[in-house]
């Protein structure tokens, strides 16, 4: 699995915490994402996505109560796993709204759409108040990427094997800490 960035002045503390589940890309997938992306051409004002950040986000949770984190993880992991088939990144492009250069499939795979929902309804019970959000799978190749122009006639990467990861956000520095992770299984 990809490692991660950790700082000690990122470490889930007391308050509320900024969390999300991801489908983590194996070292493989990050190679073929970080081949993909030098094929791009970004403006100077892009800021390119470290490669141990590169993810497809399968729920955001942006305040989540600290004491909470172990029951969210044990209800992670009753979450019904279907098994993981690969799928293309076929689809790319700037959205205009963010700047952000993005990948991801040209529909979102049935697998994939039943493991959000369910995770989404898991964490309903532990956090009712959160605001439903719309699944647009995508992995982040840059921010700022306003003017880029994706690769014309390339074969695009695929997402080949999955992991989910539970990684806590650090709101003052932008890294990532991996809190957990677990494996799905293959078709």
């Amino acid at each position: 699995m990809g490692s991660l960035s950790i700082h000690p002045g990122c470490q889930p503390d007391a308050g509320p915490q900024r969390l999300f589940f991801a489908l983590w890309p194996s070292e493989k997938i990050r190679a073929d994402l970080l081949h993909y992306r030098q094929l791009w051409r970004f403006p100077a004002s892009a800021r390119l996505t470290p490669p141990e950040k590169l993810h497809i986000t399968l729920l955001f949770l942006p305040a989540v109560p600290a004491h909470l984190i172990p029951a969210l993880q044990q209800n992670a992991l009753s979450v019904r796993h279907a098994a993981a088939a690969p799928f293309a990144l076929s689809h790319s492009g700037i959205w205009s709204s963010s700047g952000i250069a993005w990948a991801g499939p040209a529909q979102v795979p049935a697998w994939l759409a039943a493991l959000q929902v369910d995770m989404a309804e898991g964490m309903a019970a532990l956090l009712p108040a959160r605001q439903p959000q719309k699944f647009s799978p995508h992995v982040t190749l840059a921010r700022k990427a306003y003017g880029a122009e994706a690769p014309h006639h390339c074969i695009p990467p695929n997402w080949h094997s999955c992991c989910i990861a539970l990684v806590h956000s650090c709101l003052k520095t932008g890294r990532y800490t991996l809190l957990q992770q677990w494996e799905l299984p293959a078709l």
